[in-house]
């Protein structure tokens, strides 16, 4: 049997406060891996509702630079509105979801009449260097009346 000597590998330093855990149940300190930044809305409002089949926002969070995972849900609510076809969910560095393609949102055609339907949104992991704000989406089709929707932001970051 042979064997073959590799030379020593070297590493660049690492950042050791990065990487250090909270162990006393407190969060992860502001730029840290670990940090949790949400926001929520927990009242059903119209608020931030599109024009049927157009994007709208529930809510948003400002992030700085970094690596972050973001993730959403969402509650539907008609309100007294006639939906006429499909809800959406997603997550957009855009108030009007115009950033939003087609593997960013779900996509729900379950129509359940007079009772709130609860979507999630696909985790988003995004690398920013300037920081930015996202924004929570929501795309109702309806032909008439006033939807409503509720939800949460959540962005945990990495790097």
């Amino acid at each position: 049997m042979s064997y073959i000597n590799l030379p020593p590998v070297s590493i660049g330093p690492l950042g050791i406060v990065d990487l250090t855990p909270e162990t006393g149940g407190a969060a992860a300190g502001v730029g840290q891996i670990g940090e949790i930044t949400t926001s929520t809305v927990a009242v059903a409002t119209a608020t931030g509702v599109a024009a049927t089949n157009n994007w709208g926002n529930v809510t948003s969070i400002i992030l700085t630079a970094g690596v972050w995972e973001i993730t959403g849900i969402v509650g539907f609510r008609e309100n007294g509105a006639v939906l006429s076809d499909h809800l959406s969910v997603g997550i957009s560095n855009t108030a009007d979801g115009s950033a939003l393609s087609t593997f960013d949102f779900c996509q729900y055609n379950q129509l359940v009449s007079g009772q709130d339907f609860i979507g999630l949104a696909p985790p988003k992991l995004i690398n920013i260097a300037a920081g930015g704000t996202y924004y929570l989406n929501t795309r109702f089709v309806f032909s008439s009346g006033t939807p409503q929707h509720y939800g949460k932001i959540t962005a945990r970051r990495y790097r």
